[in-house]
This record gives structure tokens, sequence and C-alpha cells, in this order.
């Protein structure tokens, strides 16, 4: 009995470890929390408005529209809506579309 009292203390001390443990945040688009439901009409409302304020085209690889550029035009953009209260951006998907960004060809000279 003194056996199977000591294991079932350590089943329980061990399954409720992790509660007592910092929270983890929730991870962008990965989840069923009702926090995590919304990541995909965020990361489209934001990726539209890059669209419509950094035109990839207009980033052509010269002197003031390199690549560089480009990733900041969208990087400040994404700061400001994660930055505005509930329905935007959550902080944990900021570098979620910072990476889309980062890997896009806009600003690269073609040649």
């Amino acid at each position: 009995m003194k056996k199977v009292w000591i294991a079932l203390v350590a089943m329980v001390g061990l399954t409720a470890a992790p509660s007592f443990g910092a929270v983890s945040p929730l991870k962008c688009l990965v989840g069923t929390d009702p926090s995590v439901a919304g990541d995909v009409a965020q990361i489209i409302a934001v990726r539209n408005m890059i669209d419509a304020s950094c035109i990839c085209s207009s980033f052509d690889g010269t002197a003031g529209k390199k690549h560089a550029n480009y990733v900041k035009c969208a990087a400040d953009i994404i700061t400001a809506q994660a930055a505005v209260p509930p329905g935007n951006l959550r902080s944990q998907c900021k570098g979620t579309v910072k990476k889309f960004y980062a890997q896009s060809t806009c600003g690269l000279n073609p040649a």
C-alpha cells in the first residue's frame, strides 16, 4: 500500500508541476484557444495593409527602394498593428508575419 501511495503522489506531483510554473504564451496560429482563433483574420488584415502601403513593385532595388527598405516598411506596419488594442495582430504573431516579408523578393535587384 505504501508503494502505491508513493507512486500516486509522484504521478500527481508530475502532472501538477507544469501548472505551477510560468504560463507559456500561446503561439501564433497554434492551438484551439479562443485568442488564437482570430490569428488568420488578423494576419490577413495586416498583410492587406502592408500590400496597400508597401507596394512591392515600387521597391526596385535602387537607393531607398531596396529589400531592407521594403522589410522596414512592412515591419513598421506590423509593429503598429501589434501595439493597437484588441482585435488586431497579437504580439505572438509579429515574428510570424515579419518572416513573410523578410523572405520576400521585393526590393531585390532582378539582375
